[in-house]
């Protein structure tokens, strides 16, 4: 419970904005919403405005789900009940009833009795209303969202290397020295088939190769194909603390997960995590997908052998015809020249070419000219982390 008091009270301490601002990711992750539109808060600021409501979605149907929010906890009935019917008043609002399909007010008090709850929902007929209270919100983010928690509120419930597919992408592309993930992902459809009919008939599926060919990439493919299904899926990033109590945290109960370890071979002692995982008590299903690159691969292998016989998929360079396809979709590349010069520095990497085609961006060919400053700077990096020395 100790999280879930420390959350409660960084929320209490909140500014209106900045409880909306917390909300908005809350129900961006509760509901996967992708178009909340907020009126309540100043652009860029959590500086609080007037407005009826606080927020909206648009729906598939057309409808809209309304939202209102209230970081007050005096008198949160009287202003639930309020707010709700000023989504009514043509003066503040001037919206169809039958154009309403849900209102979800989220609130900052412990305190509304049952009857004030229930003459709350009873408020509208034809119309659901949602209260979501602050101990709902607390233990949802102590318990499934600890990264709003971190995000919003500064506290750290987890050592920050668990996280579901969206969030992974976020903080993997945050890291300058990657490139994008966040982009179109073009010419893997059989190498995504094959990752996924592995998922389904292998206990670990292990993706190698070498650095920036795109396995993180095509994992996360493979990751959103198993999400949609009954597996809940995680994908693990590596900052150079323990899993174990992560694991026991996320994996809390029986069922069926997909755990994706980007870079295996930078787990914190991957023998002890793989052991853990893998010899969970019935009720649980678990599939492990792995990347790994080349120079740590016999060494990742032979770990996972100890528990399971993994399934080894190879994945292969690109080609140049493949490498400016890419450039052209996802950087808007379109002079010849800079496609051949960036293809041919790339030779199939395409994390190399996007970083390279970046550059390109940024300060034009002079920046591709020389390709020996090029390989400095991104094999450099690539033999610091194999550890490898002039030797």
């Amino acid at each position: 419970m100790g999280n879930v008091n420390t959350i409660q009270s960084k929320i209490m301490q909140l500014e209106g904005g900045a409880f909306q601002s917390l909300f908005d990711e809350y129900l961006y992750k509760k509901y996967k919403f992708t178009n909340i539109q907020t009126l309540g808060v100043q652009t860029a600021t959590n500086k609080p405005t007037k407005g009826t409501p606080d927020a909206y979605v648009l729906t598939e149907d057309g409808k809209y789900i309304l939202i209102n929010y209230g970081s007050v906890s005096s008198q949160p009935a009287d202003k639930i009940r309020a707010d709700i019917l000023s989504c009514f008043n043509t003066a503040k609002l001037s919206l169809e009833k039958d154009k309403i399909k849900k209102i979800i007010c989220g609130h900052c008090s412990t305190n509304i009795h049952i009857e004030q709850f229930n003459s709350i929902m009873e408020l509208l007929e034809g119309v659901e209303i949602e209260l979501i209270g602050i101990d709902t919100l607390s233990h949802d983010l102590a318990l499934i969202y600890p990264h709003i928690a971190k995000n919003q509120l500064g506290v750290e419930i987890d050592t920050n290397q668990f996280f579901d597919i969206e969030d992974f992408v976020k903080v993997y592309d945050a890291n300058g020295i990657n490139a994008p993930i966040d982009c179109n992902f073009l010419h893997r459809k059989e190498e995504i088939d094959a990752t996924c009919k592995s998922i389904s008939n292998n206990t670990v599926t292990v993706l190698t190769g070498p650095s920036g060919i795109g396995k993180t990439r095509l994992a996360i493919e493979a990751c959103r194909a198993q999400d949609d299904k009954e597996y809940k899926v995680f994908c693990v990033r590596s900052n150079g603390n323990f899993l174990y109590e992560d694991i026991k945290f996320y994996i809390d109960d029986p069922g069926k997960y997909v755990i994706f370890l980007d870079d295996a071979n930078m787990v914190v002692s991957l023998d002890n995590v793989l052991q853990t995982l893998l010899t969970l008590p019935d009720g649980y299903e678990i599939k492990i997908l792995i990347t790994v690159r080349d120079y740590a691969r016999e060494r990742v292998i032979s770990t996972v052998s100890k528990y399971s016989t993994p399934e080894v998929i190879e994945i292969g360079r690109l080609t140049d015809e493949e490498i400016k396809d890419i450039l052209k979709t996802d950087l808007g590349i379109l002079n010849p020249e800079y496609l051949k010069k960036i293809s041919e520095i790339a030779n199939g990497n395409a994390r190399l070419a996007f970083l390279v085609g970046i550059r390109s961006v940024e300060e034009g060919f002079k920046a591709i000219r020389n390709a020996e400053d090029i390989f400095r700077n991104y094999y450099g990096r690539i033999l610091s982390d194999a550890e490898l020395t002039d030797m």
